[in-house]
C-alpha cells in the first residue's frame, strides 16, 4: 500500500497513513469547505489497509479545533476502525477542555474502539 501524506493548510489538517509504521495521523485544524472530498482518501486508505494487512494501526487525532461537518467526518472514520485491530489516541492540549470533551464523547459513542484521551504538555 502507498503512503498517503496530506499536508496541513489553513482550513485542513496534516494527515499521515503510513502502512510501513501502521500509524494514521491526522493533525492540526479541521474546517474543510468540502469535508467530504477532504476525508475520502483518507476512509478508503483505512478500508485498504485492513483489506492488504491484519497489522494494528495507532491512530494519532491531535487536532486544535474542528467544526461540525468535521466531526461527523471523525466518526466515519472512528466506524471504520471497529472491529479491526486498533487504538485511537485523542490528543489534546492541556487545559483545552472542549478538545478534551470531545475525546470523551467519542469514547462513550465507540466503545468497542480503544481511545485514550492524551493531554498533550503546553
Amino acid at each position: 500500500m502507498e503512503r498517503i501524506r496530506i499536508g496541513a493548510t489553513p482550513k485542513t489538517p496534516e494527515v499521515l497513513l503510513d502502512s510501513d509504521k501502521g500509524l494514521l495521523r491526522i493533525s492540526g485544524r479541521s474546517i474543510p469547505e468540502n469535508p467530504e472530498d477532504f476525508f475520502k482518501e483518507v476512509l478508503e486508505g483505512i478500508d485498504k489497509y485492513f483489506e492488504e494487512t491484519d497489522s494494528f494501526l495507532d491512530v494519532e487525532i491531535d487536532l486544535e479545533y474542528f467544526n461540525t461537518a468535521s466531526a461527523k467526518k471523525i466518526m466515519d472514520l472512528f466506524k471504520a476502525l471497529e472491529g479491526h485491530p486498533s487504538k485511537v489516541y485523542w490528543i489534546f492540549e492541556e487545559g483545552d477542555l472542549d478538545m478534551e470533551e470531545a475525546g470523551m464523547d467519542y469514547q462513550s459513542l465507540f466503545s468497542k474502539l480503544a481511545i485514550e484521551l492524551k493531554e498533550r504538555p503546553e
